[in-house]
Formats: structure tokens, C-alpha cells, sequence
């Protein structure tokens, strides 16, 4: 039987019968050059988390290990302190992506840039406060600054830049 060109042709094959590649493809791409805007901006913000990760870590090694004397006045400003900033800036954050939208829209050609910066903004003012806490740890010797630390780099971790965010980006 003779195949014809229509059935090499991927515009003739029914979407149900499609390749898994073909369908993991999201309908919507984005535009060019942004593929790499998003790929620094993922490799920024993932040394960002893992960072203050580790250093959270090895601060509450210490603290387990009792290699660490903090002096206790010291207990509930630990705490208070990165928790406030943190709060701030988890409130502060949307505006700053606001501010980006708005330059991105005035600026179209770098709208990509503005992606990628908006989004290591983003993970700076969230990490700011972690990194705090970690030291308040270290400093006051109580474990509550690391849970508020912690916390800090969870949410850092879910302000993670996407490709379905960049898509936002571009679409707000």
C-alpha cells in the first residue's frame, strides 16, 4: 500500500493521535529569546534558595550539636526581626512585579528582562530576611529565628520563576 505525503505531514495527523512530544509542548509559546531570560532567572533564584537553605542548615546543626552559646536577650528580636522583613517583603513583592509589568509594557523589547529581573527582585527581598534569620540563630542560639528562616525559604521556593509565570508576565 503507497503512503502518501499527508501521512509524514504532522498538520494531517488528528490531535488525538499526536506524539507525547508534540502534546507536552504548551500550546502557547513564548517569544523569542525568552527561553533563556527564564533559564537565568531559575538558576538566580535556585542558588538563592539552596543557599540560604544550607546555611539554615548548618546553623541548626550547630545548634543540635550544642557547639553554639547565643546569648538569649537576643531570642526575640531573632525572630521578630526576620519575621517582620519577611512579612514586609512577602507584601511588597507584588508591587515590585507590578513596576516590572508596567516598564515591560512601556518597553516591550525588554520585556524578557524585565521578566528575569523581576523575579531575581522578587527572591532578593525574600532572602534578605532568611539569611537574617539564619544569623540570628547563630547569634541568639534559640531554634525559633531558623523556623522563621525556614519559612522565608519555602516561600522564596514558591516564588520559583516559571515558564506558566512568564506567561503571566506577558499576559497581564
Amino acid at each position: 500500500m503507497a503512503t502518501s505525503n499527508r501521512d509524514d505531514d504532522a498538520r494531517f495527523v488528528p490531535p488525538d493521535l499526536a506524539d507525547d512530544a508534540a502534546r507536552s509542548r504548551s500550546s502557547v509559546e513564548l517569544p523569542a529569546g525568552w527561553d533563556a531570560k527564564v533559564r537565568v532567572a531559575q538558576v538566580i533564584h535556585a542558588a538563592l534558595v539552596v543557599g540560604v537553605g544550607l546555611f539554615l542548615a548548618v546553623v541548626a546543626f550547630l545548634q543540635a550539636s550544642g557547639s553554639l552559646q547565643g546569648q538569649a536577650g537576643l531570642a526575640t528580636l531573632g525572630w521578630a526581626l526576620p519575621l517582620g522583613l519577611g512579612v514586609a517583603g512577602a507584601f511588597a513583592a507584588p508591587q515590585f512585579r507590578r513596576v516590572a509589568i508596567a516598564a515591560a509594557r512601556a518597553q516591550p523589547a525588554a520585556a524578557a528582562d524585565r521578566f528575569a529581573q523581576s523575579s531575581i527582585l522578587v527572591g532578593a527581598i525574600l532572602e534578605g530576611p532568611a539569611l537574617l534569620a539564619a544569623v540570628m540563630g547563630l547569634l541568639s542560639g534559640s531554634g525559633l529565628p531558623l523556623v522563621v528562616g525556614a519559612a522565608l525559604v519555602l516561600l522564596l521556593a514558591i516564588q520559583f520563576p516559571t515558564r506558566a509565570r512568564a506567561m503571566a508576565f506577558l499576559g497581564d
